[in-house]
């Protein structure tokens, strides 16, 4: 997939989550072509709108990940999550990222790689072997209804013995 980078300087958790300056340092590292935005674009979205690159069920995911950075709780990350596109195009990404002091400044080190190829075939493999199981459920009934079928077989064939001793031994006139 795609790898896009930068080192961005941090600013303070008082305007990041909101959509702020800090937030769009980040959007900065992947918007070019794995979100397909322009500088432009991302510079006209006000406040929270800056959050709809973010898939609205990674969302909090996201902020919450973002946060814990900016504030220092975690000096480094990796996780997953989906971005929409420009043109409404959903892309998987993976943000690997860490803080780092240059001088007096804290500065923002990510990399985010596109890794819906990867994830598709997962989705792929995952409904290959939901098939694959159901498959081997369905042999198993079948080789369960296979024994049944037998051992009522054979239950039937020593009935069925059982009245044609029976006949032999009634008189020919017998109802």
């Amino acid at each position: 997939g795609q790898v896009e980078g930068g080192l961005c300087e941090l600013v303070g958790p008082g305007d990041a989550l909101d959509g702020g300056n800090a937030f769009r340092t980040f959007v900065r590292c992947f918007r070019r072509v794995i979100a397909r935005y322009t500088a432009e674009d991302v510079q006209a979205m006000h406040g929270a709108a800056i959050w709809r690159l973010v898939h609205s069920e990674d969302r909090s995911l996201v902020q919450n990940h973002f946060r814990d950075r900016i504030e220092g709780r975690a000096s480094s990350v990796r996780y997953q999550f989906r971005i929409v596109r420009k043109d409404g195009g959903i892309r998987w990404v993976e943000v690997s990222g860490s803080i780092t002091r240059v001088g007096d400044r804290m500065m923002n080190q990510s990399i985010y790689r596109d890794i819906t190829q990867q994830k598709q075939a997962e989705e792929e493999q995952e409904k290959l072997r939901a098939q694959l199981l159901q498959a081997q459920k369905m042999e198993s009934v079948g080789r369960l209804a296979g024994g049944v079928a037998h051992d009522f077989n054979n239950m039937l064939s020593v009935i069925l013995g059982m009245v044609e001793i029976i006949e032999e031994r009634l008189e020919p006139d017998t109802p």
